[in-house]
C-alpha cells in the first residue's frame, strides 16, 4: 500500500469507529461513501475494522468489569447503613453488577462458539 493509500485506509479506519453511521465516517474521514463501503469489501481492511472494533469492546468490557467490586461494596455499604437518598447509587451499582454478568456470561459463549467452531473446521 502506497503512503497516501495507507493514510487515507487509517483515516477511514479510525472515521469508522468514531461516527455512529458510514455516512457520518465518510464525511468525518473526507471521503465518498462509497469509497467506504469499497474498503469495507476489502477483507484486509474488514479485518482490520473487526479486531478494532473487538479491542474497543473488550477494553468497555474491561472496563465494567473493573467496577463489578465497587458496585458491590456500594450496594453492601447502602444495605448496612442509612444512607439517605440513596436510589441512584442503588440503580448504578445495580445496572453494573447486571452488565458485568451479561458480559460474563457472553464472553464464555463466545469462547465455547469459537471452540466449536475451530473444531468444525478440522
Amino acid at each position: 500500500m502506497k503512503g497516501s493509500r495507507l493514510k487515507k485506509c487509517e483515516k477511514v479506519l479510525s472515521a469508522l469507529l468514531q461516527a455512529p453511521t458510514y455516512a457520518e465516517a465518510a464525511k468525518l474521514a473526507d471521503v465518498s461513501e462509497v469509497t467506504v463501503w469499497r474498503y469495507l469489501k476489502d477483507p484486509v481492511f474488514a479485518g482490520k475494522y473487526q479486531a478494532a472494533k473487538k479491542a474497543r469492546l473488550d477494553s468497555a468490557i474491561n472496563k465494567l468489569q473493573g467496577t463489578f467490586s465497587q458496585a458491590v461494596d456500594t450496594l453492601q455499604a447502602i444495605m448496612t447503613k442509612d444512607t439517605p437518598n440513596a436510589s441512584p447509587r442503588v440503580t448504578a451499582a445495580k445496572i453494573l453488577i447486571e452488565q458485568t454478568i451479561k458480559t460474563s456470561q457472553l464472553e464464555e459463549l463466545l469462547k465455547r462458539l469459537e471452540a466449536v467452531e475451530s473444531r468444525l473446521k478440522l
